[in-house]
């Protein structure tokens, strides 16, 4: 893929992104990093992160259920408000961050209790679950 081909495709997911602004925080809160996630973001086991848990809506009807955690020093940032209205790497972006280089691992998982109402899915569905962990300009995990 050329570079001209690879820009066009970032706009269209990036429109699509945009387009995903009707979101409902569910939860958002500050708790003491989870082992698995401190992993992830290089965080000591009694650092403090900020954790957001968000349904996505796209045309009214519920497509993706989000949990998230960024470091505290981040987060301090984000409002509850701001989340509910924009992306959270818009917000990350806003203080100036710039993200550089992202992993991705995609799993496929059952629709558990607590996400198929929020989805609209049987107890059992399939769903894709996406787990990212975003790099900043000093390739530390953001996100």
């Amino acid at each position: 893929m050329t570079y001209k081909e690879q820009i066009k495709e970032s706009k269209k997911v990036l429109g699509f992104i945009n387009d995903l602004k009707d979101q409902e925080v569910l939860e958002f809160t500050y708790i003491k990093v989870p082992s698995h996630v401190a992993i992830h973001l290089n965080c000591r086991a009694d650092d403090i992160v900020q954790m957001a848990v968000r349904v996505r809506r796209y045309k009214d009807k519920p497509f993706s259920y989000i949990v998230s955690y960024v470091p505290e020093s981040i987060g301090n940032n984000i409002s509850r408000e701001d989340l509910g209205k924009h992306p959270l790497f818009k917000l990350i972006e806003r203080q100036g961050i710039k993200f550089t280089r992202a992993e991705h691992t995609v799993n496929a998982v059952l629709a558990d209790p607590t996400v198929s109402p929020l989805l609209g899915v049987d107890i059992g569905s399939p769903l894709l679950s996406v787990n990212k962990i975003i790099y900043d300009q000093n390739d530390q995990p953001v996100e």
